[in-house]
């Protein structure tokens, strides 16, 4: 018999009540163990423990002990909890008292934590030990470590689960069929067949996705399932779609065994774009071969432009390209010019003269070595004229020559619309690199071809060139010469146009227009066209008049017609034309009508033509010369006013002009039988032939002599002749010609001029003033003097003596520097003195001016009477300074022509704090101390004198003063204004006084504004508040919660009234405390269309038609948006709640002009009656009509509001029942707030 541990038997006896049960338990415990033994030995792997109810162990095998690496003495006796985790003992202290509950044979799982940490699954089996009256003395439970097996099933559900995530998530499609049926599909093979879920496919018939091509193989398939020997069979299929497309599959069939039978299990991999990209690999292969082919043709071109047209032509074709274009860079890089290309319906055009300038970057911003393609998606197409005409995708790629981009070639899609696929824009890129190495080959032939080509042809050119100058040289005028060169020039020498310009004499930079032809090859007369050089001078004719070149040419220059309008481009030459080393003039050359690039000799020819036709124009303007100067020496001749005539040297008339016979009066033949001494008076001919003998002897060169002709009807004639001799043709030839000047009048004036003289002499008799004439030594040489008491001496004491002899030695000393003036300067002078006079003083003004040839001539006026009168004025202006000086207003005198200040009284020092010197030297200084704000008024006081003004100074203390001034003309009497006088005073107190009783009146008005706002905000406030206190009181009495909410959704709207109308006044508030602006450029019909949308639904549901009509010419204008959209708002607002059902409300937006916007809104609502419109914009006020709608009467005062603050304008027209509009004018521009 097994015997028992002490602490086992210590146990006992704590379990038992008495003796007797304690016999009983130790009996039972030993019967127990010894029953166990061989079970313990057997169960030596699993856990065996026994304990008490109390969960105190009693008992543990050797896996026990080896578990929590404990000795049994150490675990029994101690409760099985003490060895357990703190998050596990209380689950495990629950199950047990669950179990003493109701004890039975259980099973659980829990975690305990091994000895060295890991935590295993350990699963328990419970079994009660009861004594003999079957009570509960001990469990028995025995632990298997299923950590593993827990394990195990965990990673074969994982596994299970991966597989089937692996399915549902393959990319490929998974199908499953029996027969022909479809069992089984996953989502990647329901997307691939376009359906939605998987129950589309399950239970239909392969077939029904197949394409018919294939049934045959699948029943094939299907009937020999069983029997193949072949694991997995691959091929391609072909499956439709649930929407009937066709697509291309892979599929690896296997057979599988499913629920005992066989089945079929088909992966499928969707090839549709791998067999696209194949088709499109051999397309690409076969349009290489195309483009190779496309090479060798166009390499074959005869021309270059032949090679651009065929290039454009051919390669759309061979690419399948909508539109494409050829473009080359110019010589100077500047530009791009067009070859050939295709307009918007695919018709080939000839681009040649268009052109289009590019920036220094252009090759190395789009193109490199690493990318040769510059593609655009969705960018707007355009046709051949610019115009936008869609959109799609747009591609260029450049032309190479080596490492040197010569040109691009583009590509779009605008007719078909089909997107760009990568192996045809790699096709254009080829295309391109083949285009670039033929257009420099192309071009390079043609270019030898036509240098060639040109050389023969400037040789022609040359020698057309010998035979129109022989030519041009037979001109017989300037005018003939300058048209035939310029129709030569186009006809023998092949220029298109030709036009001739030449200098002008006197001014270089004028130049004068001659011949040249127009845009329709017609020879326009330009001879009263002239412009200056300054004007129209460009980088082509400014070398040229610099003299820094002699011809230049521009290959992308602006060409003009007669009238200077620009009509297209083209090449554009000039030549000078030139005198020895002067400029006389240019000649122009252009393509205008030909189109024709320039030849490579037309500068040469150009410059040439220019010498030849400038030495030609020199030889005809001297020929013309002689010819005007011959011309114009017969018209002058024949023409004089004076009488010509040449005679020999015997006195006879070899030739006279018109006016000389008729001054004689003798006929042709009358006066060649006479000499000059046969009309001569007799008393005259012997004064008349010692000087015509000394001029045939060579004694003088010319004489001029005056005498009397004796005319045919027998008067003498007064005559003045200059006679000088020129040689003859012939040697020993003299002739005399003689200018015969009329004098016959004028010496009638001169007898009339000494009758005159005499008559003067009596009228000088009676002015007052006396007049001395003094020879330039000063002498007295005559005198006038009408009472000749007042002179100091007798004239025979004065005459022929100096005035240093005569005059006091003071009075001489006075006068040298004067006389001196005169005589020497010419210049009149004027001095003032004194004399005794009759035994007084008396005061003389003298004025000496000159007279004669180095005289003076004095007068000399008595003012002893002015002298007086002006010392009584000074002594006036004295006491006029004495009352004007002791007053306290501000008095000044300003002279009105020179501005200058006459004169400021000491008040001025006194109000302004300022010297009054700084008015003297500036009489606009006062201005300085001018209150900035009150400057326009100072201006308009000067502009409106006579009216009285108010403004403010501030002083250099600090101190601001009020003044009031005001100005007054005096004229004198011819009504001329000679002076300005005006008055300022200081008015500071007075102001002071008006701007307290202002402040009072405005406190009162505040006052009485604020009374009138608490009575109208205490009316619109009380409305809501009783029907809150009706609601309230209604809603406590009512019985059910139906009839409550009612109520309470009435306080609700009530309640919003009032929130509604505290931002009504808290807006209005804000807006009458003037906040600034927050300025932005606000899009008006951004605005209009998003309140538009706003009120759209509720417009539509009040059965309204809302309209918003927008100007296109409306630009942004300048505001605040916040204060903008709130008022816009408003007013459609309005005019939505107060049209009927069926009615129209329509929004209009323009521009007024280039500063103001309209908008406008207009309704045909129920319009506001006359009484009422006065008032509408007041705060609260609300007409008739306007009650049948909530509203608290301040939405239209906010509008003004608004609008004020952007200097705007509101105005509104309304017709009762028919309708209103309010119409705003705001300004563009808002300058933002200081």
């Amino acid at each position: 018999m097994t015997t028992l541990r002490p602490e086992q038997l210590e146990i006992i006896r704590k379990c038992a009540r008495d003796d007797e049960s304690y016999a009983e338990l130790r009996h039972l415990f030993e019967q127990q163990h010894q029953s166990q033994a061989p079970a313990v030995v057997d169960l030596q792997m699993e856990l065996v423990c026994r304990y008490l109810p109390d969960t105190t162990l009693t008992f543990v095998n050797e896996a026990y002990c080896r578990f929590f690496n404990q000795p049994a003495d150490h675990l029994v006796g101690h409760s099985l909890l003490e060895f357990l985790d703190d998050d596990i003992a209380p689950a495990v202290q629950r199950s047990i008292e669950a179990y003493i509950t109701k004890p039975d044979h259980i099973v659980n799982e829990n975690a305990v934590r091994r000895y060295d940490g890991e935590v295993r699954l350990i699963q328990w089996t419970r079994r009660p030990v009861r004594n003999s009256r079957q009570e509960l003395v001990e469990i028995q439970a025995v632990g298997r470590d299923i950590t593993d097996l827990k394990q195990a099933e965990e990673a074969l559900n994982r596994s299970e689960e991966r597989y089937r995530r692996v399915i549902e998530a393959s990319p490929d499609g998974i199908l499953i069929t029996r027969e022909a049926t479809i069992l089984y599909v996953n989502p990647a093979l329901v997307r691939l067949l376009h359906g939605q879920h998987a129950d589309e496919l399950i239970g239909k018939s392969i077939f029904e996705i197949l394409v018919p091509a294939d049934h045959d193989f699948a029943q094939e398939r299907i009937t020999n399932l069983g029997h193949d020997q072949e694991n997995v069979l691959r091929r391609r299929e072909r499956y439709l779609r649930l929407d009937g497309e066709c697509i291309d599959v892979e599929v690896s069939i296997d057979q599988i065994e499913l629920d005992g039978q066989n089945a079929t299990l088909t992966f499928v991999h969707d090839i549709t774009h791998r067999v696209q990209m194949e088709n499109a690999v051999h397309q690409f292969q076969d349009q290489l071969r195309a483009l190779h082919q496309l090479g060798i043709r166009l390499s074959k071109a005869q021309t270059f432009a032949d090679f651009c047209r065929q290039a454009v032509e051919d390669g759309r074709t061979t690419l399948g390209l909508d539109r494409m274009g050829l473009w080359l860079l110019n010589d100077a890089r500047t530009h791009t010019v067009g070859s050939f290309g295709t307009d918007e319906h695919g018709n080939t055009i000839d681009e040649r003269d268009v052109m289009y300038p590019i920036d220094d970057e252009f090759a190395g911003s789009m193109f490199g070595p690493s990318h040769n393609l510059s593609y655009r998606d969705q960018t707007d197409l355009v046709d051949h004229r610019g115009r936008v005409v869609g959109t799609g995708w747009s591609a260029l790629t450049a032309l190479w020559n080596g490492d040197e981009v010569i040109g691009f070639l583009s590509a779009d899609n605008l007719m078909s619309q089909v997107p760009a696929s990568a192996s045809k824009l790699e096709l254009l890129v080829l295309y391109g690199a083949t285009l670039g190495h033929l257009a420099t080959r192309i071009r390079a032939e043609e270019a030898l071809r036509i240098s060639e080509e040109a050389e023969r042809d400037f040789q022609h050119r040359l020698r057309t060139l010998h035979e129109v100058s022989m030519e041009l040289a037979k001109a017989d005028s300037f005018d003939t010469l300058c048209r035939q060169a310029v129709e030569m020039g186009c006809r023998d020498l092949n220029f298109d146009r030709i036009g001739l310009w030449f200098t002008d004499d006197a001014d270089q930079t004028l130049l004068h227009g001659s011949f040249g032809i127009d845009e329709r090859g017609v020879v326009r007369d330009e001879r009263g066209v002239h412009w200056h050089i300054s004007d129209r001078t460009d980088s082509l004719t400014e070398p040229l008049l610099k003299g820094e070149a002699t011809a230049a040419i521009m290959h992308d220059a602006i060409l003009h017609d007669h009238q200077n309008q620009v009509v297209g481009h083209g090449w554009r030459a000039c030549a000078t034309l030139m005198d020895g080393s002067r400029l006389i003039g240019c000649i122009f050359s252009d393509n205008l009508i030909s189109r024709k690039p320039a030849p490579r000799y037309v500068l040469e020819l150009l410059k040439l033509y220019g010498a030849t036709l400038g030495h030609l124009a020199v030889r005809q303007w001297a020929n013309d010369a002689l010819q005007r100067s011959e011309k114009r020496y017969r018209a002058i001749f024949e023409a004089a006013g004076t009488g010509i005539c040449i005679v020999n040297t015997k006195g006879y008339p070899v030739s006279y002009n018109p006016m000389f016979r008729q001054m004689l009066g003798f006929t042709d033949a009358e006066l060649r039988r006479r000499t000059f001494s046969d009309i001569t008076h007799p008393d005259d001919r012997a004064d008349n032939l010692k000087p015509f003998n000394q001029l045939l002897a060579g004694k003088i060169a010319h004489y001029r002599h005056e005498k009397r002709y004796v005319l045919k009807d027998g008067s003498d004639r007064w005559v003045r002749i200059n006679v000088s001799a020129f040689p003859g043709e012939e040697p020993n030839e003299n002739y005399v010609v003689a200018v015969v000047e009329d004098i016959h009048d004028q010496k009638l004036m001169e007898a009339s001029l000494r009758e005159s003289e005499a008559r003067n002499r009596v009228l000088l008799d009676t002015i007052p003033d006396m007049f001395f004439i003094l020879n330039t030594d000063g002498r007295f040489v005559d005198f006038h003097a009408p009472i000749e008491s007042r002179l100091l001496t007798g004239p025979e004491q004065f005459l022929n003596r100096h005035y240093s002899e005569v005059l006091p030695p003071h009075i001489s000393q006075q006068t040298d520097p004067h006389f001196k003036a005169v005589t020497e300067n010419r210049e009149m002078r004027a001095m003032e003195y004194t004399l005794p006079s009759n035994g007084e003083m008396r005061s003389y003004e003298s004025r000496m001016i000159p007279y004669g040839d180095g005289g003076v001539l004095c007068l000399v006026r008595d003012i002893t009477e002015r002298i007086k009168a002006e010392e009584q004025l000074r002594e006036s202006e004295a006491r006029f300074r004495q009352i004007a000086d002791h007053v306290d207003e501000v008095f000044f005198i300003r002279d009105p022509n020179s501005r200058q200040m006459l004169y400021v009284n000491p008040a001025y020092e006194k109000i302004w704090q300022r010297p009054r010197s700084e008015l003297y030297a500036d009489p606009q200084a006062f201005a300085k101390s001018v209150h900035q704000d009150d400057l326009q008024i100072v201006q308009s006081s000067y502009q409106n004198p006579g009216e009285d003004a108010e403004y403010r100074i501030v002083r250099s203390d600090g101190a601001v003063r009020w003044v009031w001034t005001r100005h007054t003309l005096i004229h004198d009497d011819t009504g001329k204004v000679v002076r300005v006088i005006g008055l300022v005073k200081d008015i500071t107190e007075r102001k002071q006084v008006e701007h307290n009783n202002l402040e009072l009146s405005l406190q009162r008005e505040h006052m009485r504004i604020i009374a009138n706002f608490i009575r109208d905000a205490s009316h619109q406030f009380r409305t809501p508040l009783s029907v809150i206190n009706a609601k309230v009181y209604l809603a406590q009495r009512v019985a059910t919660a139906e009839e409550r909410q009612v109520h309470l959704q009435g306080i609700q709207a009530q309640s919003d009234n009032i929130l509604k109308l505290v931002e009504s006044l808290m807006s209005m508030s804000r807006l009458d405390g003037n906040t600034p602006l927050t300025l932005h450029t606000i899009s008006l019909e951004q605005v209009l269309r998003a309140i538009c949308n706003t009120y759209k639904s509720i417009a539509a549901d009040n059965g309204l038609e809302l309209t918003l009509e927008v100007d296109p010419t409306l630009v942004p204008i300048q505001g605040d948006l916040d204060e903008l959209h709130d008022a816009l708002s408003h007013l459609l607002d309005n005019a939505v709640r107060y049209t009927p059902e069926g009615g129209r409300v329509i929004v209009r937006a323009a521009a007024q002009d280039a500063d103001h916007a309209i908008v406008e809104f207009e309704d045909t609502g129920s319009g506001i009656n006359d009484e009422d419109l006065p008032y509408i914009f007041d705060r609260f006020y609300r007409g008739g009509i306007a009650f049948s709608k909530p509203g608290f009467g301040l939405g239209l005062a906010l509008v003004k509001k608004v609008v004020e603050r952007h200097n705007g304008q509101i105005r509104v027209r309304s017709e009762e029942s028919k309708g209103s509009a309010f119409t705003l004018l705001l300004p563009v521009h808002l300058e933002a707030p200081s």
